[in-house]
């Protein structure tokens, strides 16, 4: 990571009263201080650097070096030297790093034929601060067409530490707290991070449904201070391959990353059978009924949408039947019964749903009679595709069926003298019959 300092750096250069200099122009220039800075320092880059003078009194001009030993290891007179590798800089590839002990030269060079002789300093005469810290002034120097002043300093002499870590120390158990070395890393600086031990686990559920395909739990993981552990960061779940019939099962975790060791843990996969149902119904209510399932304490009724593919629950009961009223005549529908051991349903799909249609509204007929010929006509019913037409005997008390038709009227001929009883029933797609009692008879009386 590049840390980006601020870093200014001032060198005052504090002059006694020293002996003019010679200068061409057989002029005296009284240099008093001279102050260069390296500003917007930040480690990843060679910083810029601005000069400036103090001494504008006696106009003379300083500016950077433009030749240098090695050209690649200066930038407009300022070259740097990494203490830290023994090598120059080269300015157009290298940075600054963290923690590195550098050499800043800054040569200087007189012009109008001035000679400035940093040589005649001493370094006690020269302080430099960065970041209100004191910089080493290692060396100053001069010579007749340029001089130059060296200052050292460490880049950065002082930071927050910023831990990273460094391996895993000790990994941490269902039985000790492990640890996870870490390193500054800006310095040789060390700590370690605690890694709490596990304590405990747990599936989302105790019991699975039997679904006749492989059940694999969702395992849960916490170590001592609650924290959830993650799966196939932390740890791996292996399951066993029979994972799929009903009955106990038993599986294992292998704690991985910052953990160690193995965990155990169960589930039970368990079956419910399926209750085979009887279906029952009227122009207005579908019965289901089925036999009793071993160990199951419920029963759910849904109804199921063959558009949608959805279910609806209609209701629970713990009974072997359930009527559902207010259906409308001669209308199919769709149920699927499911029983339950406690919260474990029996398997189902879509062909497990049973088809219930509806009987017809029984037809309400009326008679006449013209000589032994009766006549019975009646109201269309919804739903009918066909009509069977019986006559009743009160003496032995069963029907025999006369006619079926289409048409909603008939003429039964050469009908016996006396009372005759008749009922008609409609019949829907499904091929069942409207139901009927001796409520829906009616009498025609044969007088010749």
């Amino acid at each position: 990571m590049k840390k980006i300092l601020s870093l200014l750096l001032v060198i005052s250069l504090i002059f006694g009263l020293i002996s003019a200099f010679a200068v061409t122009a057989n002029a005296e220039d009284l240099i008093t201080s001279v102050s260069f800075y390296i500003a917007k320092a930040e480690i990843g880059e060679i910083p810029n650097v601005s000069l400036s003078r103090c001494d504008a009194k006696y106009g003379v001009s300083y500016t950077y070096a433009t030749e240098f030993d090695n050209k690649q290891t200066i930038n407009k007179g300022v070259s740097w030297y990494d203490e830290t590798t023994n090598e120059y800089l080269n300015v157009s590839s290298d940075i600054i790093q963290e923690n590195h002990q550098y050499t800043v030269s800054v040569r200087l060079v007189v012009k109008n034929d001035g000679k400035f002789d940093a040589a005649q300093l001493h370094e006690s005469a020269v302080t430099a601060t960065i970041n209100g810290k004191p910089a080493v002034v290692k060396e100053i120097a001069g010579k007749t067409i340029w001089s130059y002043i060296m200052v050292s300093y460490t880049f950065p002499q002082e930071h927050k530490h910023f831990f990273i870590n460094d391996g895993v120390g000790a990994p941490a158990t269902t039985e000790e707290d492990g640890y996870i070395n870490r390193k500054c890393l800006y310095c040789d600086e060390t700590n370690q991070l605690e890694i709490p031990k596990i304590e405990s686990w747990n599936t989302d559920k105790l019991r699975y449904a039997y679904t006749g395909k492989a059940v694999h739990p969702k395992l849960n993981v916490y170590d001592r201070e609650g924290t959830k552990l993650y799966e196939n960061v932390d740890y791996i779940i292996n399951y066993p391959k029979d994972c799929v019939t009903e009955g106990l099962h038993m599986a294992s975790a292998e704690l991985i990353g910052n953990y160690s060791g193995i965990i155990d843990f169960e589930f039970n996969i368990l079956k419910v059978d399926k209750p085979k149902l009887k279906v029952t119904t009227s122009a207005s209510t579908v019965k289901l009924s089925w036999k009793k399932v071993s160990g199951a304490t419920s029963y759910k009724i849904y109804q199921y949408n063959p558009k949608t593919k959805k279910y609806v629950n209609l209701t629970t009961t713990k009974s072997t039947s359930y009527t559902i009223k207010g259906r409308k005549a001669a209308t199919t529908y769709y149920y699927l019964v499911r029983a339950y051991n406690l919260e474990i349903g029996s398997p189902y799909s879509s062909k497990d749903v049973v088809k219930a249609v509806t009987l017809c509204k029984a037809p309400a007929p009326k008679a006449s009679v013209s000589g032994k010929t009766v006549t019975l006509k009646w109201a269309k019913v919804t739903g009918a595709k066909r009509y069977v037409v019986y006559k009743y005997n009160t003496k032995t008390k069963k029907y025999s069926a006369l006619k079926t038709l289409t048409a909603n009227s008939v003429k039964l001929a050469k009908q016996p003298k006396g009372k005759n009883y008749y009922l008609v029933r409609a019949f829907n797609a499904n091929k069942a019959g409207s139901s009927y009692t001796s409520k829906n008879l009616v009498k025609a009386v044969v007088k010749k």
